[in-house]
């Protein structure tokens, strides 16, 4: 190479580098250099002690390490989520803008390009390269009007047209992406609830939709989270069974196990109006072993304190056998009530064998159809005895009163008492608990109670059951066993019809020897 050759090359790299630094400032080149140095140490020079054996390259050279170690990274920047993948395209698209913006040390605003209509020749700023760059990333058919430009320029523009049409292809898969993971994520149950006073349902069984029916009789407009172990697809299909879908009432759903706080959490616990634990389902339909599941959730929202706006939410928790219920009492810290199923299951069912009409009594006092039990303070009764406002009220009919008190822990508790002795005085503190028709009850504690009126002498006879048949056999067939056990007279003979083998058979025996039947 001739010395005229070498000044002519160093003669227009300085004017390059002075063009340069007139067009973008040092700072700029400086932050860029950096980068680069700190992208190639990540790369190149981040290995492990193992990693710098000479025999640890294998095949490939450097060329195969960069491949691996590039391919490593964009991996686990892929890997965080919807944010890195977006900002790995924005940098993308910077990047070629930038590598459009060296067109302009290739003469982009010379004299030789100055008939071509794509390049405004006005101006020819940092901002009007960085323009013209830009335009072929939105539009790719800006390479058309490049015709009769010199071969260096046309060859970035043509270079930018095909990156403009990769990075839209990045983009709508980016969407499409992002689309197909929220309906996933939506259709697999694990996106975050965002409510505040709701009624949050903790497990499935086949009480959920009988809940869902009172809720949606009562309080119409009222959102119901369920939050349960089960797929989205199965919830919604029993929701549909019951006519749920269509229906005021909102109904949530979510997938994930909730004796969890952050699974709580997900479904806004600590903001909910109402909580109940439900215990699973039995598969086998026998003796259920599923208590557990709601003893530790109960333990979990009982350690839980920082509750929103400081109010802790109404919890209730359902247990299948009857010998757990003091177990989820110590579990809940006895803050909240505990529900034996089994147990309220076995009453129902041996009185209404024993009176006819109970189950319909049963089921007006505890629905929205009907009578409801209201608790409400009337001050108007304090130090009235109980058996003196028992015909105060013209539409409802006093059960009982309801007084709040911190127990030795410090702890508030609702204490209620039902049927109490006529010379109970009711105290400030002390709610009345009324049967009525609704809520708009009216109180006359100036009514006064009419004389007791005597039928008769004679004692009452009860009739005695000569034999019961009891078809079929779940989890509650003992605690019926033991009510039946608590009514009927020696001599009574019960009888089971069941589909169990004689190994079954010989094990039921051997449980129901400890229930003491005469």
């Amino acid at each position: 190479m001739s010395d005229e050759i070498k000044q002519r090359l160093q003669h227009q790299l300085r004017e390059l580098i002075s063009t340069l630094l007139e067009i973008v400032p040092l700072w700029i080149v400086v932050v860029c250099a950096l980068a680069v140095l700190v992208l190639i140490k990540l790369l190149f020079f981040k290995r492990s002690r193992k990693a710098q054996k000479p025999s640890s390259q294998g095949e490939g050279g450097w060329y195969r390490e960069f491949k691996e170690r590039l391919q490593y990274r964009v991996d686990n920047l892929f890997a965080r989520g919807a944010s890195a993948q977006f900002g790995l395209l924005m940098f993308a698209t910077v990047f070629v803008i930038l590598i459009g913006m060296s067109a302009a040390f290739f003469g982009l605003f010379g004299p030789e390009n100055k008939g071509v209509s794509s390049i405004n020749h006005s101006d020819s700023t940092a901002w009007d390269s960085f323009w013209w760059s830009a335009k072929h990333i939105f539009d790719s058919g800006q390479v058309i009007g490049m015709y009769g430009s010199t071969i260096p320029v046309l060859l970035i523009s043509v270079f930018m047209s095909l990156a403009s049409m990769v990075i839209f292809g990045l983009l709508i898969s980016f969407i499409s992406g992002m689309l197909s993971q929220r309906l996933e994520q939506l259709k697999s149950g694990s996106s975050t609830v965002k409510e505040q006073g709701h009624a949050l349902i903790l497990g499935w069984n086949s009480k959920v939709i009988p809940m869902i029916q009172e809720l949606a009789i009562g309080k119409p407009h009222m959102t119901v989270v369920i939050f349960a172990p089960l797929a989205i697809d199965t919830m919604r299909e029993h929701l549909r069974a019951g006519g749920f879908l269509q229906s005021k009432i909102k109904v949530i759903l979510r997938s994930g196990t909730p004796n969890n706080i952050g699974e709580l959490k997900r479904v806004a616990f600590d903001k909910a109006y109402s909580i109940a634990c439900l215990a699973p389902d039995s598969e086998d339909g026998k003796i259920a072993q599923n208590d557990i599941e709601v003893i530790k959730t109960l333990m979990l929202i009982n350690s839980f304190t920082d509750w929103a706006k400081g109010v802790r939410p109404k919890i209730v928790g359902e247990i299948t056998q009857n010998q757990n219920v003091h177990i989820a009492n110590v579990a809940s810290g006895h803050r909240s009530p505990i529900v034996s199923s089994g147990a309220i299951v076995s009453r129902l069912v041996v009185q209404s064998s024993r009176q006819r009409g109970i189950a319909t009594v049963y089921s007006e006092m505890f629905s929205y159809n009907g009578s409801e039990i209201y608790i409400r303070p009337y001050p108007q009764c304090t130090g009235l005895n109980f058996g003196d406002i028992l015909c105060s009220f013209s539409n409802a009919i006093p059960l009982g009163v309801s007084v709040a008190k911190k127990d030795e822990r410090g702890i508030l508790r609702f204490l209620p008492t039902i049927n109490p002795p006529k010379d109970h005085k009711i105290t400030k503190d002390e709610w009345l608990i009324l049967l009525a028709a609704d809520g708009s009850v009216t109180c006359n504690p100036k009514h006064k109670v009419p004389p007791v009126v005597h039928l008769g002498t004679g004692r009452y006879t009860r009739t005695t059951l000569e034999n019961v048949l009891i078809i079929g056999w779940n989890s509650s067939i003992y605690g019926t066993l033991r009510e039946f056990d608590n009514y009927l007279h020696k001599g009574t003979t019960i009888d089971v019809i069941a589909n169990y083998t004689e190994e079954e058979v010989g094990f039921i025996r051997e449980v129901g020897a400890l229930i003491r039947c005469q």
